[in-house]
């Protein structure tokens, strides 16, 4: 991938770079904007005492204020990356195996068809495991001006996709959790709206139903961030605006009887 690279003072580059690695607990990032803060500034002109005192060097990669998607969900003691954006959105689908300290291609999202809406290329998706399946679900193509309600499954079994019932609300930015048998969709964002839509998708009848919405709509939930205690679902964080100019310490609890 490709990264901006400090290589002294006043002196960068862009170079290619290793991508990151989830360790266990963790997720890859997806990384939409950095910001500058007046920490960077200092690295940058080189008047950071941290250079002085010996705690940092020369090469090295700003921007630690960041917002991003999640793009990353463990399936059989594997790491599958889906989608994302390089440029453009895209229907990659990579997994990394621990054990072996290897990456390697999966089918792509694009699935058996290129006449899918969108075909499969696409980010800020919410995913899910169930019965040892993944379920890749709404997303947009490079912008939320072009959300989807795709619905799409990989079977590690076959190395394939299949498509099932859409998402009812096309969105982007949302979360996934599967509990009680079902997966829930929570939040996203579209031009100039965000959502606290609350949808539940059930596998074994392939059908969607409306659950009671989000207290506060947000989005910037991707991927599968929620928690799930008991019969209760955690939602933390997310944006109460379109984009990523406003993030909140918000913490939603859904009970599911």
């Amino acid at each position: 991938m490709r990264a901006f690279v400090l290589t002294g003072p006043r002196q960068f580059t862009v170079a290619e770079v290793e991508p990151p690695v989830a360790a266990p607990g963790q997720v890859v990032v997806d990384v939409e904007r950095a910001g500058v803060c007046g920490t960077d500034v200092e690295f940058f002109t080189g008047h950071m005492a941290y250079l002085h005192q010996g705690h940092a060097t020369y090469p090295m990669r700003l921007g630690h204020e960041w917002c991003g998607a999640v793009s990353a969900i463990v399936l059989d003691g594997k790491i599958h990356l889906l989608g994302g954006r390089d440029v453009r959105s895209v229907e990659w689908h990579e997994v990394y195996d621990p054990a072996a300290d290897k990456y390697s291609d999966r089918a792509s999202m694009r699935g058996s068809t290129g006449t899918q809406p969108f075909v499969g290329q696409r980010d800020h998706m919410g995913v899910a495991v169930v019965d040892g399946k993944i379920h890749a679900i709404a997303g947009r193509m490079d912008s939320y001006d072009f959300n989807t309600s795709l619905n799409a499954v990989y079977d590690p079994k076959t190395d394939g996709w299949s498509f099932r019932a859409p998402l009812p609300t096309a969105r982007s930015g949302p979360s996934c959790v599967y509990i009680n048998g079902k997966i829930v969709v929570f939040g996203g964002e579209a031009t100039g709206k965000v959502f606290g839509t609350n949808e539940a998708y059930d596998p074994k009848t392939d059908t969607w139903e409306q659950l009671t919405p989000m207290a506060i709509p947000r989005h910037g939930l991707h991927g599968a961030t929620c928690a799930v205690i008991g019969n209760m679902v955690h939602v933390p964080g997310g944006g109460p605006v379109p984009g990523g100019q406003v993030q909140g310490a918000y913490h939603d609890a859904f009970t599911f009887g």
